[in-house]
This record gives structure tokens, sequence and C-alpha cells, in this order.
């Protein structure tokens, strides 16, 4: 192992700031916002986890979304630091499911709920045209999905998204019954 020694900041040492972050704007390439699974291996949790591990896990390691998988590692849904809050945990105990039986499988969004993009179309778009996308779906985050493949490559997060163009992006929760009826 490699001896690392450590030094003391001086009064002259200042932060760093990205080249990139100013660059950023509706017109960026979608694909420079995108959450990317292939460079970068997501966090995944069983479905069986508790609702306050996960939020412990959320809460040490400062990741919003995960993945979420059965017991034969695949993917069935997945949690957000929103599915955790203590309202919905509250909505959860009021349907008859104690608080210390709550499960991801019990609060996640489930697969088949998911709505993703496609590889193929996201690769000639613009991160205002996936705001756009998300703003009229109602959607915080999606996925980037390679349909030939049937590959989930990424996911797309307003949070995230806002924080790169130092930018409020207001997503509107639509609910099940606005998506099934619009």
């Amino acid at each position: 192992m490699r001896n690392l020694h450590l030094y003391t900041t001086t009064e002259g040492d200042e932060l760093v700031h990205s080249q990139d972050a100013t660059n950023y704007s509706l017109s960026t390439p979608a694909l420079s916002f995108l959450i990317d699974f292939d460079r970068m291996e997501p966090l995944a949790v069983d479905s069986s986890t508790s609702a306050d591990e996960l939020r412990s896990i959320m809460f040490n390691t400062q990741i919003r979304l995960i993945p979420v998988m059965n017991r034969n590692d695949q993917f069935v849904g997945i949690i957000s630091l929103e599915d955790l809050s203590d309202q919905k945990l509250l909505q959860k105990q009021a349907e008859g499911i104690a608080r210390r039986e709550l499960r991801a499988a019990d609060l996640m969004t489930h697969r088949r709920d998911l709505i993703a993009f496609d590889a193929l179309e996201i690769a000639e778009s613009t991160i205002g045209d996936v705001i756009w996308a998300m703003k009229k779906s109602g959607q915080s985050y999606c996925l980037l999905l390679e349909r030939r493949t049937h590959s989930i490559q990424g996911v797309f997060s307003a949070q995230e998204i806002a924080e790169k163009l130092h930018v409020p992006v207001n997503i509107e929760d639509k609910s099940n019954f606005y998506r099934v009826f619009a």
C-alpha cells in the first residue's frame, strides 16, 4: 500500500469551479444530464429492505433514487426519497401496514408504472426537451431505455437537472387517476 502524505490548507488555497457548469443551458444535449448506469453502476436495494433502512441508506449516501431488485436480482422498481416521506409512510400505515413492516416493495414505484425515454430519440434531444416531457407527464424522474435490447441505461432526475442548470425544475405530480384519464 502506498504511503500518502496529508497537507494543511493555506489562505491561498481556493475551491476549483467546474468549467462545464456555466455552459449548461436548455439547449445542452440531454445525455449530459443522464445518471448513466453504464458509467457508474447504481446502488440497488432488495425489495425486502425496510423503510427505516432505506431512509438511512439514502441519508448516508445522499442518493435520492435507488433501483429495487427482487430476490432473483431482477429490476422491479425504483424507490425515491419522496417515497419515504413521512406523509407516504403514514398513508401506508393508514392502509394497515405497521411502520416496522414497511418494505421497499410496499413503497416503491413499480416497474410497470415507470416511464422511459427511448435512447435513440434522446441522443438527438436537448435537456429542454426532456424537462418539457417530464413536466407534461408529471414525472420527477424518467428512465432511459434502449428499446431494442430492453436495457435500462440510466435515469433523468428533475432534481439533478435543476442542480446542474442552477434553476428550479418544478414538476407537478399527476395522480394515477390523471394518467389514466388524460
